[in-house]
């Protein structure tokens, strides 16, 4: 989930000591009522990794991935954030056969549901 400041602290400690070595992509989706800023503040101390910002799984719910593009360029450089659909994220995860790259799916719990009708078709 890592849906709030204190949980993606926690997601990057613990991914950090679980996966030290793989490279990491975050699909990120963040509700709306969220501190966004924070939060993807916070997810760009991971120097090393991929950020793909979606705009979640309900539009009126979440910041759009054009604005947590925009955001996320003051804290990394462009080349490492993507905007994509949270459908095409997933799938494009599925099939990459990357073995030392990780994808974590993080910001909302919203987004589990749809995230796993995807990985199970």
């Amino acid at each position: 989930g890592a849906h709030n400041e204190p949980a993606i602290n926690n997601l990057l400690e613990t991914v950090n000591i679980y996966y030290p070595k793989k490279n990491k992509v975050y699909i990120v989706s963040i509700l709306a009522r969220k501190d966004y800023k924070s939060m993807l503040k916070n997810l760009a101390k991971d120097e090393n990794a991929i950020f793909i910002l979606t705009s979640g799984n309900q539009a009126d719910k979440f910041i759009s991935g054009n604005e947590l593009y925009d955001c996320m360029k003051e804290y990394v450089n462009k080349d490492k954030i993507f905007k994509k659909e949270l459908k095409t994220a997933i799938n494009d995860a599925l099939k990459d056969d990357d073995n030392n790259k990780i994808f974590l799916v993080v910001g909302s719990f919203y987004t589990y549901g749809t995230v796993m009708e995807i990985i199970d078709k």
